[in-house]
């Protein structure tokens, strides 16, 4: 094989890889879920932050899955996806410096609904929300398809 000719297993390997980010996506949010609601934050946080880059390959592997005609949907997940990705990196970043350290924790513990990085998380997920929404434009043939949907 040479240079300019295509990997012809190259799309096996993406669907592989969004598998495996899909299942580490799961894990990793049932997991924070229960330490958040056991109020454990550093793991909550630490598994919040290990979602972002899981997330976003996934959305990347979605993209190169899509049908050239559901292209735009799966382009709309990836652009809010950078949205999350950023505020919701900055947000647990905060969390692990400045609160972690009590520096500032009152106005900024995303545990207070009154605080700034209470405001951030909801903005970050309701990006994610929207992201998986425009995603889910990209499945639309097939039982596993719809399911996946």
């Amino acid at each position: 094989m040479n240079g300019n000719e295509p990997d012809k297993d190259i799309h096996s390997k993406v669907s592989l890889f969004g598998f495996y980010s899909a299942l580490v996506f799961t894990v990793a949010v049932i997991f924070s879920g229960i330490t958040a609601t056991a109020a454990w934050k550093m793991p909550s946080v630490i598994s919040g932050i290990i979602t972002v880059p899981v997330f976003a390959v996934l959305m990347a592997c979605i993209h190169d899955y899509a049908r050239t005609e559901r292209k735009f949907f799966s382009r709309l997940g990836m652009l809010f996806t950078v949205g999350y990705a950023v505020l919701i990196s900055f947000n647990y970043f905060m969390q692990l410096t400045l609160v972690r350290q009590n520096l500032y924790i009152v106005p900024f513990d995303m545990s207070d609904p009154r605080s700034i990085f209470f405001v951030i998380e909801v903005l970050g997920y309701g990006f994610m929300g929207l992201a998986t929404f425009f995603a889910a434009w990209v499945f639309n043939s097939g039982k596993l398809e719809n399911a996946v949907r």
